[in-house]
């Protein structure tokens, strides 16, 4: 793929260890010489291609701390979701009622997070922490004391993208394609308030339902006088989109989603051609020119275990650090 010219807010910071900040944890697995984490992924579905990438993260964060913290093992009970919140729900239930977690370690999509984050009220003595889920509403309406989000959420990774699309590129009319679920809607908001307020006008949106296979008829329905189209649309999802929007013949150009410009989608071996090129974006992953001591410690973690710096490992790696 050529050069690209991605611009993303990087949200660097330094989060306290959850695991030693005095959580409470029920006395069960505290007797037995252990914590229990349960860990919700969503390695079925839509995102079953990254997902593996938060296990990445959190067993980077693991090995340094060898897995132990106040002289108990941690133990870590996985299960799979498919990003819908029924699926997340039964899935927690099972790890809380029957595993007797202490710590609640997920969900990935946004839908699964605003779920967890309502049900996490209903187990005071259960400490819930968010990966990469990061739809706005699971830590800012009506927020539990028990549910913790240790990165930004999706509306604030946008929120200086459309400013730049109006004032330094350029762009007066733009249309919205971007998955139908929370954290799209979140992050399309964050994107639509700097460009609306800069000048910008949205001329149509359209939501197609997560884990959509053919985007012809979003793509043939985009107006014609728009001068650029946000794209929120994450996983596989994302790479789909991209392929077809080269086999249509798309010339309009992206601004991208926290989850499109992301890098398991623009490494994907699937044939996205330049559909990429010059999009810019937002998110929480620092662009390739960025380092500092603990950072570059951590890609080089990565690169290690076969990967790099993405949303997901990133993401991964914060939460349980």
């Amino acid at each position: 793929m050529k050069a690209q010219r991605m611009r993303r807010t990087a949200i660097v910071g330094v989060v306290a260890g959850v695991l030693a900040a005095g959580l409470v944890t029920a006395p069960s697995s505290q007797a037995a010489g252990t914590i229990k984490i349960g860990y919700l992924n969503a390695t079925i579905g839509p995102f079953a291609g990254p997902a593996p990438q938060i296990t990445i993260g959190l067993n980077i964060a693991l090995k340094e701390i060898k897995s132990t913290v106040g002289g108990k093992k941690i133990v870590v009970i996985e299960e799979a979701t498919d990003a819908t919140p029924a699926t997340a729900i039964e899935k927690a239930k099972k790890l809380i009622e029957k595993d007797k977690v202490d710590i609640l370690f997920g969900p990935l999509s946004g839908d699964e997070g605003v779920a967890i984050a309502r049900l996490s009220k209903k187990y005071p003595k259960v400490t819930f922490i968010n990966t990469t889920g990061s739809a706005s509403e699971a830590t800012n309406q009506k927020p539990s004391k028990n549910f913790f989000r240790f990165h930004g959420d999706a509306a604030q990774w946008s929120g200086g993208v459309g400013t730049i699309a109006y004032n330094t590129l350029g762009y007066k009319r733009v249309a919205i394609i971007a998955d139908d679920y929370s954290f799209p809607y979140a992050n399309a908001g964050g994107f639509a308030t700097g460009f609306c307020a800069a000048g910008g006008v949205i001329v149509g949106a359209q939501w197609p339902a997560l884990g959509t296979k053919d985007y012809s008829s979003q793509i043939a329905a985009l107006p014609k006088d728009i001068d650029a189209i946000y794209a929120g649309l994450g996983g596989a999802d994302a790479v789909q989109f991209l392929k077809q929007a080269v086999q249509f013949g798309l010339k309009k150009p992206l601004i991208g989603g926290a989850i499109l410009v992301d890098g398991t989608v623009l490494g994907s071996k699937a044939d996205i051609g330049d559909a990429a090129l010059d999009t810019i974006g937002g998110g929480p992953v620092p662009d390739d020119s960025y380092s500092s001591p603990e950072y570059d410690k951590f890609k080089a973690q990565l690169a290690k275990a076969g990967t790099g710096p993405n949303i997901f490992s990133v993401l991964g790696y914060i939460s349980a650090k």
